[in-house]
């Protein structure tokens, strides 16, 4: 990176780049080697998470705000790596043209055609050889036909935990290490499913030891009872339709004298 000799500064105050210069991090590419060859190997996303967490190394978003809530590597980020052109020294822009929408002014992503894309080939920053990146994404491919996706979730399964068994507390519930609880187990059609801690199960006993599980009847039964006997007492209706008559009033305080 080259800084403005001269002192000036930009907007924000920071000194003035006059240009950069993309680099290779070798710590850095040495993960991502490992994570290809890994997956190439025949390990799955989910326990090349386990492994890299397992040995503490650093994930993609540690040094962001956001960092701290995420707690390590997910099979999610492992995904991100081995799709990413950029580490076989492919550089790829205009995938996406932003359109904005007059009535709401937001903007909308669309995929532009491969045609339209532009392509520059960095071969200096290439991380990954050709044939490995060739044979992960060969491996993406099967997956793919053996695991058809709809709207980003596996065919025939509905939304709620990652793994796709909906219940009606999924992702509510909350684990000591602050992740949600979720379905971790069990089949759907049976009585035998499970709660667990969603980061224990994605990211390993590294990121969270708490491997207790309990089933879904059991939680929800116990929950809908104490909601049933908390929450639907006389006393706590009539306080719900006093509160919600004076939020109506609130809301329109010129309704009652108009009708007079």
């Amino acid at each position: 990176m080259a800084v403005d000799p001269s002192g000036r500064t930009d907007a924000t105050g920071q000194p003035l780049v006059l240009g950069t210069a993309l680099t290779v991090e070798p710590a850095e590419a040495q993960t991502v080697r490992r994570i290809f060859e890994w997956f190439a190997g025949g390990v799955s996303l989910r326990a090349i998470a386990h492994r890299l967490n397992a040995e503490q190394i650093p994930f993609p978003a540690e040094p962001t705000r956001q960092g701290g809530k995420r707690k390590g590597w997910a099979s999610s980020a492992v995904r991100v790596i081995l799709r990413n052109e950029k580490y076989v020294g492919r550089w790829v822009y205009g995938r996406r043209m932003f359109v904005k929408d007059p009535l709401t002014g937001r903007r909308t992503a669309r995929l532009r055609p491969p045609a339209e894309w532009q392509v520059a080939e960095h071969p200096s920053l290439r991380v990954i050889a050709p044939d490995v990146w060739e044979t992960v994404q060969a491996k993406f491919q099967r997956l793919a036909a053996s695991y058809p996706r709809s709207r980003g979730r596996l065919a025939g399964r509905t939304a709620g935990s990652p793994s796709g068994r909906a219940s009606l507390f999924s992702g509510v519930l909350h684990c000591v290490c602050g992740g949600t609880l979720v379905v971790v187990s069990g089949d759907p059609r049976r009585a035998e499913r499970r709660y667990g801690c969603g980061f224990h199960r994605e990211k390993g006993p590294q990121v969270c030891a708490n491997a207790l599980t309990v089933k879904v009847d059991t939680v929800e039964r116990r929950l809908l009872e104490a909601i049933r006997v908390k929450l639907l007492t006389p006393e706590a209706v009539r306080y719900l339709i006093t509160a919600a008559r004076s939020g109506s009033r609130r809301a329109r305080p010129g309704a009652a004298w108009n009708r007079s």
